[in-house]
């Protein structure tokens, strides 16, 4: 079957419209500076490291985003880096497939070197399970920053509905919600056939002082953050 595979990254557009904060922030200035340093300095090495490297990633950006920013955005364009300014992601998606794939990555956290291996290596799994939509979680992953301990530390976290979901989507007879964003990652586990990954720790989200932390945090902090760092393609 023809499948295609993405990592959907929203910068600063409103997926789900009716949230003031999101609203009062996703086109100042300085929010857009703060975020745009976590994004580089985390959440694009950790995507540009994947071991399995055919999908397609996608930075999801507000259509007023003010121009300065979109001219930064644009400014190191890439065959497999697609930077778009639309109030919706369908239309960078490539809807000439069978199977569609869409992993959701916040612009401020990390994600293993092997995640994407492992998302590729369900895919038989999923069309072996005969489902139309299938939600595929890891478990274990990390937390790090201000809101996760005395800063710069990193620790344990478990989280089955944690803001790394990928959604299987079998888009032969039904493009409806075919992809990760079309409901709020915490909902999506409830609505959809999902697999729990319960080994590998996949996941790291940088907590920082514009957040409410996450749940499942361990209240050791690990000792060896630069090899830890390194397995999600980060220099600590």
């Amino acid at each position: 079957m023809k499948t295609k595979f993405y990592i959907i990254t929203r910068l600063n557009a409103d997926c789900f419209p009716g949230r003031p904060q999101l609203q009062k922030n996703n086109l100042n200035d300085k929010w857009l500076k703060a975020r745009l340093e976590l994004l580089v300095n985390y959440c694009c090495p950790s995507v540009f490291n994947q071991s399995w490297k055919d999908f397609q990633f996608i930075l999801w950006c507000h259509p007023e985003t003010p121009a300065i920013w979109k001219e930064l955005l644009l400014m190191e364009p890439s065959e497999w880096v697609n930077v778009i300014f639309a109030d919706s992601v369908d239309e960078a998606i490539d809807w000439d497939a069978d199977i569609i794939v869409t992993t959701r990555l916040d612009s401020d956290d990390l994600i293993h070197r092997d995640f994407m291996f492992y998302i590729r290596d369900h895919l038989d799994r999923f069309i072996a399970s005969e489902q139309t939509r299938q939600v595929y979680a890891f478990r274990h992953g990390y937390r790090y920053g201000s809101l996760a301990g005395p800063r710069g530390t990193l620790h344990n976290a478990t989280q089955d509905d944690a803001p790394f979901l990928t959604l299987f989507s079998d888009i032969r007879e039904d493009k409806e919600d075919a992809l990760v964003y079309h409901d709020r990652h915490k909902r999506m586990l409830g609505l959809h056939d999902h697999v729990i990954n319960k080994t590998l720790p996949a996941w790291i989200s940088v907590t920082h002082d514009d957040q409410i932390a996450g749940t499942g945090v361990g209240i050791r902090a690990l000792a060896d953050i630069t090899t830890t760092f390194a397995e999600f393609g980060v220099k600590k």
